[in-house]
């Protein structure tokens, strides 16, 4: 347990380093839907260093679902704020409690990076330039997932491939922004408590492939929040499993 804890402690450090470096593009974590069924609605509210998030999917039949969600962070030198929208393909067996997903998203991003450097010397001492950059930027991101629910525990891993289009800034330290950027994004979600809500835990990298420009990334997200699960299947169950309670 003690060796747990520790673990824990360095990846939030590790975390708050590389979420110090002032990131023009700062990656969502990736929605993973878990959806068994028709007429499902699933919403995760979450928060991770220095930001705060929503995904929201809705099952329209026994194999298509749309997406919805976003972030927005927020620290001393940036403020970002992402949305995106996206529909996808699920197949869930209910014998093996196993499920697949592939989902296409389109999300805009937009960011406002303030980078304060001090400039001293002999004659100006304290001298202090401010350097402020817009940022903003369209993804595209195709993710493939895979999840396995029980009564009380449910856990996912995905891997979002996302391609950003740059619409702005024209220069970012004397480099010409043209052109895309390409990132895999792995992530895995473990989500504990009764079928209607419950809590969840979960982890993303933001790994380049290839950029167009040099520019700092943030590399590891932590999250935790709250699932709800809506459906008539699910409020059933839940309802009956109160009543044998009491």
């Amino acid at each position: 347990m003690k060796k747990a804890f520790h673990l824990i402690l360095w990846a939030i450090l590790v975390a708050l380093i590389g979420t110090s470096c002032r990131p023009l593009y700062r990656a969502s974590i990736p929605n993973q839907p878990m959806i068994t069924e028709r007429g499902q609605a699933e919403v995760d509210i979450g928060v991770e260093t220095g930001s705060g998030y929503l995904n929201a999917s809705y099952s329209l039949s026994d194999h298509l679902f749309v997406t919805a969600g976003g972030n927005a962070y927020s620290s001393n030198h940036t403020t970002a704020q992402f949305a995106e929208l996206g529909a996808g393909y699920y197949s869930f067996n209910k014998e093996r409690r196993f499920g697949t997903s592939v989902m296409g998203q389109i999300g805009f991003g937009y960011a406002e990076v303030i980078r304060d450097e001090s400039v001293s010397n002999f004659f100006e001492p304290g001298d202090i330039e401010l350097i402020e950059y817009d940022v903003q930027f369209l993804r595209f991101g195709v993710t493939p997932s895979a999840y396995w629910k029980s009564d009380h525990v449910d856990v996912a891993l995905g891997m979002r491939n996302s391609m950003l289009y740059w619409l702005s800034p024209s220069e970012f330290q004397d480099q010409e922004v043209d052109g895309i950027d390409i990132f895999v994004e792995p992530v895995v979600s473990v989500q504990t408590g009764s079928a209607v809500t419950k809590f969840f835990l979960e982890s993303s990298l933001q790994i380049p492939i290839y950029r167009s420009f040099s520019h700092p990334v943030s590399p590891i997200h932590l999250g935790f929040g709250i699932s709800f699960l809506i459906s008539k299947s699910a409020l059933t169950g839940y309802t009956q499993g109160k009543a044998l309670e009491q």
